[in-house]
């Protein structure tokens, strides 16, 4: 019986130590420091758990176990790099970095470390989240990084036609929810349509507004999917009942990329546009010091 026993609790443990072995597999390894299984996992379990940690760690669409580990990779090539000029990130210098934001935020740190035990973000974990940030700022101001714009503001409007958003001039009757009202909303989206009816002729309509031009973000919800649709002026939509009125929506016209536009948003353009470039200067940065170091990537 103390035999069977025995056997039992070493094909526990055999199994228990496959089964950790396995969660600790190595997936990668760069310039001799190993990158677990277990690091992916637990990495993943905090961006999902804390949406103030998945802002250290923007990572695009799926969330999936190889964007992960190429994100633990990049961050070990970094330290490696920092490491080699001599601007570490040290512990002191992330414990400044909180200070600064407990202090932007009117705290102190032993408050914000309250503050974030109470939004169930661990403060180790927020720690190295940090580190990991403060580290990708520096190697790119460093490596990464050029000072001021190469765009033209020729070349920067060159762009913004092409990946502008569509804005609509948008028109709408609004009047009373009457059947004869019904009828005569539906008339005149039937001529607008067909083109017997100009959007210079609506406006002599006593109850017609003119919503100017707005992007796809502006117009009303209950319009929103059928707009997205409209390629061209002349769609309408409609009419619809909402509290007690009848709504009709006129495409009078569309653009993309217009000149009112680009000044709108000019600034926050460009600034979008340096961040692709130099995320674009990153990836070729990351493949070129892959072939520089010792970089062991083993599939999951």
């Amino acid at each position: 019986m103390k035999a069977l026993k025995s056997l039992l609790l070493f094909s526990l443990f055999v199994s228990f130590f496959s089964h950790a072995k396995l969660l600790d597999k190595v997936v990668a390894v760069v310039q001799g420091k190993a990158i677990l299984l277990s690091d992916i996992q637990s990495l993943r379990q905090q961006i999902q758990k804390s949406p103030l940690l998945k802002n250290f760690y923007p990572i695009e669409g799926e969330l999936n176990d190889e964007k992960l580990l190429n994100r633990l990779v990049e961050n070990q090539i970094i330290r490696v790099r920092l490491k080699e000029i001599g601007s570490e990130i040290t512990p002191e210098s992330v414990n400044r970095e909180i200070e600064g934001i407990a202090k932007k935020n009117k705290l102190s740190s032993s408050q914000l470390k309250q503050m974030l035990k109470q939004q169930g973000v661990d403060f180790e974990n927020y720690f190295n989240a940090l580190k990991s940030s403060i580290e990708r700022r520096s190697l790119y101001h460093r490596e990464i990084q050029t000072s001021g714009s190469t765009l033209s503001d020729d070349e920067l409007k060159s762009i913004f036609k092409n990946k502008a958003p569509t804005e609509y001039k948008l028109g709408i009757i609004i009047d009373k929810a009457t059947s004869e009202n019904q009828k005569l909303l539906e008339d005149i989206k039937i001529q607008f349509k067909s083109g017997k009816i100009s959007p210079q002729k609506l406006k002599e309509h006593p109850n017609y507004v003119d919503l100017g031009w707005l992007p796809i973000e502006e117009v009303a919800e209950n319009f929103k999917k059928q707009i997205s649709s409209a390629s061209q002026s002349g769609e309408a939509f409609g009419p619809v009942k909402k509290s007690g009125k009848l709504q009709l929506l006129l495409v009078e016209n569309t653009r993309k990329g217009s000149d009112e536009q680009f000044v709108a948003v000019k600034e926050r353009f460009k600034d979008s546009i340096e961040e692709e470039e130099l995320d674009k200067k990153f990836k070729i940065w990351v493949e070129k010091k892959k072939n520089e170091l010792e970089v062991t990537i083993n599939s999951i």
